[in-house]
């Protein structure tokens, strides 16, 4: 890996894996925390994000596991900040008590979680199909092809978050981690890191009983109105390989 191109000022090409263009496209949405605890195939994004984080002013943990991760995330997009977290779908399973209730409670500032599965268990105890979670949680789900679309995607993806006031999945997989290719770097544009108060109703995030049927309510309706989105955004493209397999 090389980090020259993920710094590098834009606009430009590079050329670069997927995991550094999900880094580079945080970095340029403004992401303001990153925690992560390592496993492949997601590796090389907390070991990219960890390498450049002297040189930008996001601040990045490793978390002692996935779940923690996931609520330090959380913490900071319920106050206004970006995060991003990501790990293997294995790394879910672990994460998944807190990703379901954090559906419900919603985020204020763009939170962004890749998950990505493991076909054929190259790194893995078992082969899952992430793509379960974004359903079964009620959460948005991206799943780009190669490192360009995931570039786009992960931009998107913050500003998603933020308009829907709920986290964004991006589902991978390990050849999609792991393959390079030509992505279009943007401009750098970053505000300075700054503390937020962290101001909010009493009970706002409590989801028991009668919380909990609340926010599901206010959740499938959500879910609704992002599904007609969906449904017409040039992120959901059909294309025709010409096969007759």
């Amino acid at each position: 890996m090389s980090e020259i191109d993920v710094v590098r000022e834009g606009p430009g090409k590079a050329f670069m894996i997927c995991n550094e263009a999900i880094v580079r496209a945080a970095i340029e949405a403004d992401v303001k925390l990153v925690s992560e605890y390592p496993g492949s195939p997601t590796t090389e994004i907390l070991d990219t994000f960890s390498e450049l984080s002297p040189k930008f002013d996001y601040k990045m943990e490793i978390a002692t596991n996935e779940k923690v991760a996931l609520e330090t995330c959380a913490g900071a997009a319920m106050v206004g900040l970006r995060s991003m977290t990501a790990m293997k779908s294995v790394g879910m399973n672990v994460a998944s008590d807190s990703f379901f209730s954090l559906a419900y409670t919603g985020v204020k500032g763009g939170m962004v979680v890749v998950v990505a599965d493991d076909p054929h268990a190259h790194s893995s105890q078992s082969e899952q199909d992430g793509r379960v979670f974004g359903p079964a949680a009620y959460v948005p789900m991206l799943e780009p092809s190669y490192p360009s679309e995931a570039m786009s995607m992960v931009k998107k993806a913050f500003g998603l978050s933020e308009k829907h006031g709920m986290p964004v999945m991006i589902r991978t997989t390990t050849r999609v981690n792991h393959q390079s290719g030509i992505v279009d770097i943007g401009k750098l544009d970053r505000k300075p890191f700054e503390k937020l108060a962290w101001s909010h109703p009493p009970g706002r995030y409590v989801t028991v009983a009668e919380s909990a049927r609340k926010f599901k309510h206010e959740l499938l309706q959500k879910i609704a109105r992002i599904q007609e989105e969906f449904e017409n955004s040039d992120m959901n493209i059909v294309t025709d390989t010409g096969s007759d397999v």
